[in-house]
């Protein structure tokens, strides 16, 4: 939680990123214009909801990817972790975001 100005604690097909992270992306014009959304809308104080795509059915691993490639350099650095009680299979790149950076 104390890194949520400075880190994006994970994403999905819905994310809400706050503006601190949303001026270290870009801006909300390159989030737009990024294609990995299908929707940006600016939030109070800077943030943004980020949507991938327009129906969750159609959130599938291209569009995570895309995801992914944008939000890297304000995810944590490091491989994604499963919480052993959570069943379901989490939409993700298991990759390091660090290694992903530009």
């Amino acid at each position: 939680m104390r890194e949520g100005r400075d880190l994006l604690r994970g994403y999905s097909w819905v994310t809400v990123c706050p503006g601190e992270l949303v001026g270290r992306l870009g801006g909300i014009e390159r989030l737009a214009g990024s294609g990995a959304f299908a929707r940006v809308v600016p939030l109070p104080h800077g943030g943004a909801w980020l949507q991938a795509t327009d129906g969750f059915a159609a959130y599938d691993e291209a569009a995570v990817r895309r995801v992914f490639d944008v939000l890297s350099p304000v995810l944590p650095p490091g491989i994604p972790k499963r919480d052993p009680f959570d069943r379901t299979v989490p939409r993700l790149v298991w990759q390091d975001a660090r290694e992903h950076r530009d």
